[in-house]
């Protein structure tokens, strides 16, 4: 079995992170690192890893920058570094995953350069029971229709999927897997994107297609909770769609400001 790297973006949530964590630890695929990629520099993380590094059966390492604003693709671009394989999953430190969510990436993953998923959008009530509850809590469907949990549907768990051909490649940051190689190609992420919303995958997803990457939706097999918080207030003033109006404009899906900086 081909060994993958998972990177998981995290900025202060600690017992969303474990929550995470233990949902990758009863994968059932095993071949796997980790990498935690934490947008600021806490004590506290560093007294969490720990405590995981004992209580997880999988490597975790850790890759930190000072906080001075949202930076998520720099932080992003650093753990792909640290990275010891050729095929990396994309997820954020408050998306638990279903146990067959690796197996049926790396199913693919010879098959296509790049491939992803959504997400189901828990509610506020659910979230919390699941926070109070910590890991003795398995999430029903019955629960996310009677908590009003947004796209309940992406919960449906079909391994057989058909999916029709995806003409255009519709990346979401937290659920995504792409090879190293081909992150290379396009150097990575654009750095210069400094806030949320826009950047680590609208960007990244028209410069790949721009490359003609192979790429598949695999929608229903690697299914993904969004743990429920209230909107980021860490937006810096850089406009992302001026960003990549410009961009596109000048056709550069060759960032000059990511892996390495041109």
């Amino acid at each position: 079995m081909e060994k993958c790297s998972i990177v998981i973006t995290v900025y202060n949530k600690y017992k969303e992170l474990d929550l995470v964590l233990r949902s990758l630890e009863d994968q059932s695929y095993k071949r796997f690192e980790v990498i935690i990629a934490e947008d600021c520099q806490k004590k506290e993380m560093l007294d969490f890893l720990k405590v995981a590094k004992n209580k997880y059966s999988f490597p975790i390492k850790h890759v930190s920058q000072e906080d001075i604003g949202f930076r998520k693709n720099r932080i992003l671009n650093k753990a792909i570094k640290m990275t010891e394989t050729n095929f990396i999953i994309f997820l954020d430190g408050d998306c638990l995953v279903h146990r067959n969510f690796i197996k049926n990436y790396m199913k693919e993953a010879k098959r296509y350069d790049v491939l992803y998923g959504r997400r189901v959008e828990l509610s506020e009530a659910l979230t919390n029971r699941i926070l109070k509850e910590n890991s003795d809590y398995r999430i029903r469907f019955l629960d996310l229709l009677l908590t009003k949990s947004e796209n309940s549907w992406e919960a449906f768990y079909m391994p057989v999927w058909i999916n029709l051909k995806n003409r255009r490649l519709r990346l979401l940051g937290s659920n995504m897997g792409v090879r190293k190689d081909v992150l290379y190609s396009v150097n990575g992420f654009n750095e210069e994107y400094t806030g949320a919303g826009i950047g680590e995958d609208s960007d990244l997803a028209w410069r790949l297609e721009s490359c003609g990457v192979r790429h598949k939706c695999l929608k229903n097999t690697v299914v993904q909770y969004h743990l429920y918080h209230s909107r980021s207030t860490r937006h810096n003033s850089v406009d992302g769609e001026k960003i990549i109006t410009r961009e596109k404009m000048l056709n550069r899906w060759r960032t000059i400001n990511g892996l390495e900086k041109i």
